[in-house]
């Protein structure tokens, strides 16, 4: 016997940021060689329930010779269900002197903890991302 399960989705999931940038020109009075530029930003994911349509399939086979033939299908089923994606947030910053050298970093958590099939939990651990960057034209 063989089971196939599918699941299919059809929905949209958008994640939501903002994002500041300023300009220094002069410390006391003094005005710099090259200007600095400082970013900042904040990214957001809100929990999401999605509903998927699930298709189950069970086939039997008879094997002949070695070769495995579908018999018959034992089970061809469709339902209803949820998946429920955690809420994910993050923090973003950049600096940039002159138009020669970019720093960025950023910091993403994902609650994949609170990740759900059908209301239930599949033991998932909560997710850190941690990204470093650098950039000299």
């Amino acid at each position: 016997n063989r089971n196939i399960v599918t699941t299919r989705v059809g929905q949209i999931v958008a994640d939501y940021g903002v994002q500041h940038r300023f300009t220094i020109d002069s410390v006391k009075g003094r005005k710099l060689n090259e200007p600095v530029k400082i970013t900042s930003g904040f990214v957001l994911g809100t929990n999401t329930n999605l509903a998927v349509n699930l298709d189950t399939f069970a086939f039997t086979y008879l094997y002949t010779n070695g070769v495995a033939t579908v018999q018959d299908t034992t089970i061809n089923t469709q339902s209803k269900g949820t998946i429920a994606l955690p809420i994910k947030y993050g923090v973003g910053f950049g600096f940039q002197k002159g138009e020669r050298w970019l720093v960025l970093a950023d910091y993403i958590v994902q609650q994949w903890g609170d990740y759900r099939e059908n209301n239930i939990s599949k033991g998932f651990n909560n997710s850190h991302t941690v990204a470093l960057g650098t950039q000299y034209i």
